[in-house]
């Protein structure tokens, strides 16, 4: 089917790869899992996990971060929950260029590792709030600085995060 290694494999849907290798949806999925299973780090709680960095990133609203003790802070989860249409989506793409900024703007000259469950990156919704908001223009974030990963499936996601997401922060944190 043409991969070349487990990433290619995790990253396709099921369908995808039973379409190409000619194998049963069903024991895809069997392989898959298996595959997950033996590649997947353990997950860790962060009440276990080292305090790392005490920076904030703006939300990009004053009052949001006074409420916030400065904005989103480094080193922690967050989870944002909400209603339909409540503006999570719309937050989350704003977070992913706000990072971006100097830290004279609010920013921590950071990057971006954003998962969506079963869409691609809004990029021209993403585009609108960098040439509208008032704290962002293209000379300060891009879209280069946001890689991009669907995760359709737990097992895809615990894959990408034990094992994605660290070699993603460990090529970031040498450049």
């Amino acid at each position: 089917g043409g991969y070349k290694d487990i990433s290619d494999l995790l990253l396709n849907s099921p369908s995808d790869i039973s379409r190409t290798t000619h194998i049963r949806p069903q024991d895809v999925t069997r392989i898959l899992k298996a595959v997950c299973r033996e590649c997947a780090s353990p997950i860790h709680k962060i009440k276990d996990l080292p305090l790392e960095g005490e920076e904030n990133i703006t939300t990009g609203d004053v009052e949001l971060d006074g409420m916030l003790g400065g904005g989103i802070r480094t080193g922690m989860l967050w989870e944002v929950v909400g209603e339909s249409a409540a503006g999570k989506t719309q937050f989350a793409l704003q977070l992913s260029l706000l990072v971006q900024l100097p830290s004279r703007l609010g920013g921590i000259l950071g990057s971006t590792f954003y998962l969506t469950v079963a869409s691609q990156l809004q990029t021209t919704r993403m585009d609108q709030i960098l040439n509208t908001h008032p704290l962002l223009s293209p000379s300060l974030c891009s879209f280069a600085n946001i890689q991009h990963t669907t995760v359709p499936t737990i097992d895809k996601l615990i894959f990408v995060l034990s094992k994605s997401l660290p070699q993603y922060i460990s090529a970031n944190a040498q450049n």
